[in-house]
């Protein structure tokens, strides 16, 4: 009884291949064909009128990106009796061979820009570091996978963003190395920073000097840029800003609070014991600054930290 059932399955089995072969069309084998990156399916190196299920044979991994696979017509029917034993090898026609590339597309100029921009801006925050806009001098559309390209720079200029420049980067596809390509490029880097409206002197209180906070392309500056976005009253200008510049960092600091001259407590800390003695500060100092300063019995000089409007902190 159990061999009679197996027999009856075999023969409808092979009635049913019989029908498929003989109802099935040809299917003709493309000379070339381009696939994705997910791999190669059967759909698409061949085309038949019959919509066979072809999109869902998977017969191999696709070739990496710049290569081709070849492949003659008895090594995909070989490949097909493999991966789809129902398909019917017997109806292939067409080329005697396929070359199979990869999917590609142009990257434009425009998505280049986009990623060299979001690649080289300086920091998280644009608002603080600046909002750069890169413009290519000359550049030629290159052949990229179809799909979300991926831009690495390799090498920045040496000395920073400059308003001509040129960079080395690499672009890949699903971590897949497309190629490494350099660009030279033309920049601007605006940020909102504090300008001069009329001569600022020399220990003015930032809180009254005559400034206005503005949008300007910084990246031809060599001097870090003030960025406070507050007016700190507790902050004076250390030298002169002319009118019409941008005020510099080294511009700007903290007002001191003991002045050159001025007695005040040195703290000697070591663990829990604490000594304190009256000295002499030599030099103007802000809250943690090192200043210079003087025992005057034993005419001694040393340096300390400045805590407060009285006490520095000496470190043994």
């Amino acid at each position: 009884m159990a061999f009679n059932r197996t027999f009856r399955a075999w023969s409808t089995f092979t009635v049913f291949l019989a029908v498929l072969s003989a109802q099935a069309g040809p299917i003709t084998l493309r000379p070339e064909a381009s696939v994705e990156s997910i791999g190669i399916f059967l759909s698409e190196i061949v085309s038949s009128a019959d919509d066979q299920g072809f999109s869902n044979i998977h017969l191999a991994p696709a070739p990496r990106w710049g290569q081709t696979v070849k492949w003659s017509r008895a090594e995909v029917i070989d490949l097909v009796a493999k991966a789809a034993p129902l398909v019917p090898t017997q109806n292939f026609t067409g080329a005697e061979s396929i070359t199979i590339s990869r999917h590609s597309r142009n990257l434009d100029e425009a998505e280049l820009v986009e990623l060299l921009t979001a690649a080289l801006q300086p920091g998280s925050d644009p608002e603080r570091d600046g909002r750069l806009s890169v413009r290519l001098t000359r550049w030629s559309p290159v052949q990229v996978p179809v799909g979300k390209v991926q831009l690495v720079i390799l090498d920045k200029p040496a000395t920073g963003l400059a308003a001509r420049f040129s960079v080395r980067f690499q672009l890949k596809s699903e971590e897949e190395s497309v190629g490494t390509y350099s660009a030279f490029l033309e920049a601007n880097l605006i940020r909102d920073v504090w300008v001069a409206q009329s001569t600022i002197r020399r220990g003015t209180p930032v809180d009254e000097a005559d400034l206005v906070r503005e949008p300007r392309d910084i990246i031809n500056l060599r001097v870090p840029a003030w960025t406070e976005i507050a007016l700190d009253p507790s902050f004076h200008f250390v030298e002169g800003v002319p009118a019409g510049a941008v005020v510099f960092d080294r511009a700007v600091r903290p007002r001191p609070v003991i002045k050159r001259m001025q007695l005040v407590r040195a703290v000697v800390q070591s663990g829990t014991m604490s000594i304190s003695a009256r000295v002499e500060a030599l030099e103007d100092g802000a809250p943690g600054d090192m200043i210079r300063a003087r025992n005057p019995k034993t005419r001694k000089e040393f340096q300390g930290r400045v805590i407060n409007e009285d006490t520095i902190q000496v470190d043994l």
